[in-house]
């Protein structure tokens, strides 16, 4: 996650990413162990791995039928076709031209292992369940660097709460930071609200644990917050939203 609140969802929150046995063809294999491999397992395509690391392509029904259907070479490697690999640690976004055209590749784990496969359609629903969340988090994330810079408008000022001598702006502050800076006293008093502080900080620190859910999950598959997150992110922005107008 970057600091206006987006989550940044990688290759490697799929969870097809890292399949525990990842089903491939070896270059030596025959084309009925492939059509029978293909159709044992429903599989639409499968990778054909030279070693653990490298990938020289994609088999499919399809691309053997044709070699068969064209009497060529009855080997497999008449049936391999191009296939791309991509970073686990890869930004999703980043990758979506690819899968766009392609409609799939496979994914190169930290110890460069051919692990899984990426599709263009489970690349979608991610986004597509994270989309509600990602929203709310940017614009909760933007309203409050707002209170701060109300409350503290000059770098000298801002510096000067936050404890740090090389802050440009209120931009550079995560909501760890901004958290810091709305818990002072001074704060408070310089915005003039009526509202609370422990019960407001108390929510500004609910999001930013919701939020830590995504920055902080690295290494196991990301999982979209619950119904209850989601409500509470909600709730909190359509409050900050009429809070801020005033």
């Amino acid at each position: 996650m970057i600091n206006d609140g987006s989550i940044v969802l990688r290759v490697g929150d799929l969870p097809t990413a890292r399949i525990a046995k990842l089903v491939s063809l070896s270059p030596a294999d025959t084309l009925a162990r492939a059509e029978t491999l293909l159709t044992l397992h429903k599989f639409d395509r499968l990778p054909v791995l030279v070693d653990a690391s490298t990938l020289m392509g994609v088999a499919t029904l399809r691309s053997i039928s044709i070699v068969r259907m064209s009497a060529r070479s009855a080997d497999l490697l008449a049936a391999v076709q191009q296939a791309h690999v991509v970073s686990i640690e890869a930004e999703l976004e980043n990758v979506m031209p690819i899968l766009t055209y392609h409609g799939f590749a496979y994914v190169q784990d930290e110890q460069s292992h051919v692990s899984g496969i990426v599709t263009l359609k489970g690349a979608l629903s991610l986004l597509e369940r994270f989309s509600g969340t990602h929203l709310p988090l940017g614009e909760i994330e933007r309203r409050l660097r707002g209170i701060v810079n109300q409350a503290f408008p000059t770098i000298a000022e801002l510096r000067d709460v936050t404890g740090r001598s090389r802050i440009h702006s209120v931009e550079d502050l995560d909501l760890g930071g901004i958290e810091h800076v709305l818990r002072r006293a001074d704060c408070w008093h310089r915005l003039g609200w009526q509202v609370d502080q422990d019960a407001f900080i108390e929510e500004v620190s609910a999001v930013r644990q919701i939020r830590n859910g995504f920055a902080h999950h690295r290494g196991a598959v990301l999982s979209p917050p619950n119904d209850g997150e989601v409500d509470r992110l909600v709730t909190f922005l359509s409050w900050l939203r009429a809070l801020t107008a005033q």
